[in-house]
């Protein structure tokens, strides 16, 4: 199995965004816990697509995360998404990776 494969339907949910903030790779995992088609994603900010993020911890954290070129790891609840979800930010130099998961039956 290529590495292409394994990220593709690992369980974490996984998302690139460029520096822009916009979206250029969604896998299978982050299509079903985003409860959006990759094709709708794909060029559309983060903000545009979850403005209920806008001006909370979330945001915070990811701007830390791109301005310090640090990973972080947070907790946020999204009304839009139905749960609680842990992100981990890691900033790379075209964008930054988030790996996501639903820790709803946790919190």
């Amino acid at each position: 199995m290529d590495l292409e494969t394994v990220l593709e339907y690992t369980t974490d949910a996984i998302t690139a965004l460029d520096r822009e903030w916009k979206y250029t790779h969604i896998n299978h995992s982050a299509e079903l816990l985003l409860r959006r088609k990759e094709a709708d994603l794909l060029g559309r900010s983060i903000w545009e697509v979850f403005p209920e993020v806008v001006n909370t911890t979330a945001e915070a954290q990811l701007r830390y995360a791109s301005e310090n070129g640090v990973s972080v790891k947070f907790e946020q609840f999204l009304p839009s998404l139905y749960g609680w979800h842990e992100v981990r930010a890691v900033p790379r130099e075209n964008g930054m990776i988030l790996f996501s998961r639903d820790i709803s039956d946790r919190v």
